[in-house]
Order: C-alpha cells, then structure tokens, then sequence
C-alpha cells in the first residue's frame, strides 16, 4: 500500500532542488519519532523499538533500521544496519553534502553525528516538512 506522503515526493524534490539539498533525512530515535517517516513510509515506529532513518532524495526514499520490519515500508529501498553504524553511514551517505533535515525530531547527539562524522551540512526543513503535510 501506497504511504499517504507519496503522492506529494514531487514537492520534497522541489525543495531540495530550491535549497539545493542533496537530501532530507528524517530521524525517530528513543521517544522521538518523526511522523515524516510514517507519512511517506507508511512505517509505524512504536516509542522504543529501535530507530529508523529515512532518507529521501529525488523522490526515492531509503529506510534505515536496526532489525527487519516486520510490516510493509512503502520505499525504495529498506537497509538494515547491524553495529557497524558509522560505516554503512559513511558508504550509503558518500555522495550527500547538504541535507534537509527536521529539527523538531532531531537529537542533538544525531545531529553531531551527521555534522561531524558524516561531514554534512545540516539545513532546518521543518516547517517546509509541516506545510507539506498540513494541505
């Protein structure tokens, strides 16, 4: 099943194209979870049961988790990530410079980890992220 964001990918695209993103991240760690991932994932994280990144560039959306969902992601791609975190990261992320991201659901402890390890530019996209989904 379609996730109910999906329709609206082109929009997504448009503001990185505008801000000259390379893509947004969406993060839920802990009690934070973004509900970005469940409107253009259809993935329905429960407080607690692990993390999950969410990667969108160019329409395409790339989900990041701890262990296999044991429901259906609407995404195209799904990478489950073991210890070797930073790793992976460094490989899948290779090619991103500048990333939208959602301060409102956003550790600063995730944040240091994307700037500093990643080297990636963050850029707040978060009321952009809420006007998409309020219309």
């Amino acid at each position: 099943m379609k996730a109910i964001g999906n329709a609206n990918l082109k929009k997504l695209e448009k503001i990185e194209n505008k801000l000259k993103l390379d893509a947004i991240i969406l993060v839920s760690k802990g009690e934070l979870i973004d509900p970005n991932i469940q409107y253009y994932t259809n993935f329905v994280q429960e407080e607690g049961l692990g993390d999950c990144i969410v990667v969108i560039r160019n329409c395409e959306r790339t989900v990041f988790l701890k262990e296999e969902p044991e429901q259906r992601i609407d995404a195209e791609e799904i990478i489950v990530i073991d210890s070797r975190l930073k790793e992976v990261f460094k490989k899948e992320f290779k090619n991103l410079k500048n990333a939208g991201i959602n301060s409102s659901y956003l550790k600063y402890s995730t944040a240091m980890f994307l700037r500093k390890k990643l080297k990636l530019k963050l850029l707040d996209v978060s009321s952009e992220l809420l006007e998409i989904r309020s219309i």
